[in-house]
């Protein structure tokens, strides 16, 4: 059975950028296919600019289905934003809806290059079953740059053997200090720096869906 690797829109733009040829040797490969979910509306991505790079069939952008899914406010916020800048427009959260409802491939069998601790880290690990590694270069917290320092964030450089390593080994993933770490930003932007610094303890007071995700 192929591994299926999966990346966005900043993940790919980082990779050309850096390392054209990381496409193609990843293309020759017999065992792994490429994947891109982008969070826009097909009618605004060029696709000719993937196509030397990706296989056009294998991208996905977002659906009909996925909007249905949202509520009237979500549509209204979502359309809001886009039309002030359609250009720039990103859906980060398509990629969950597109893992948990649309994707056809097993969970287990795919690995997810991603850039932010929040949308690519703590919302894949918590609801869905996909496995995720993070490019250091372009690494963010919730698109911000000042990332803290987090056990087990499963960082990579743009490596192909490092990639193949999360792909085919049998490593247990630990998102705990992960969730641990959102659980605690949480609880402070609700109830302030104050009370979050007393000794109060967090993880009965915040339960995520998944406390942890581990492979079985």
């Amino acid at each position: 059975m192929k591994k299926k690797l999966f990346l966005g829109l900043k993940e790919f733009n980082y990779i050309k950028e850096k390392d054209k040829d990381f496409f193609k040797k990843v293309l020759d490969l017999k065992d792994i296919d490429l994947f891109l979910v982008i969070g826009k509306y097909k009618e605004d991505v060029d696709f000719k600019e993937f196509e030397s790079f990706i296989k056009i069939e294998n991208i996905f952008t977002i659906s009909k289905k996925y909007l249905d899914s949202l509520t009237e406010m979500d549509k209204n916020i979502k359309t809001e934003k886009y039309e002030k800048d359609k250009n720039n427009y990103y859906d980060e959260y398509y990629k969950i809806f597109f893992f948990k409802e649309e994707c056809l491939f097993s969970q287990a069998d795919i690995l997810y290059l991603g850039h932010d601790i929040w949308t690519d880290g703590y919302y894949l690990s918590n609801f869905t079953s996909v496995d995720f590694v993070l490019f250091k270069d372009i690494l963010t917290n919730n698109n911000n740059q000042n990332v803290p320092e987090i056990k087990d964030l499963y960082l990579i450089d743009l490596s192909l053997s490092q990639i193949e390593e999360h792909l085919f080994s049998d490593k247990q993933y630990n998102y705990l200090p992960l969730n641990n770490y959102v659980k605690k930003e949480l609880y402070s932007q609700i109830f302030g720096k104050e009370l979050f610094n007393s000794n109060l303890k967090i993880g009965n007071i915040l339960k995520s869906d998944k406390d942890a995700h581990k492979k079985d």
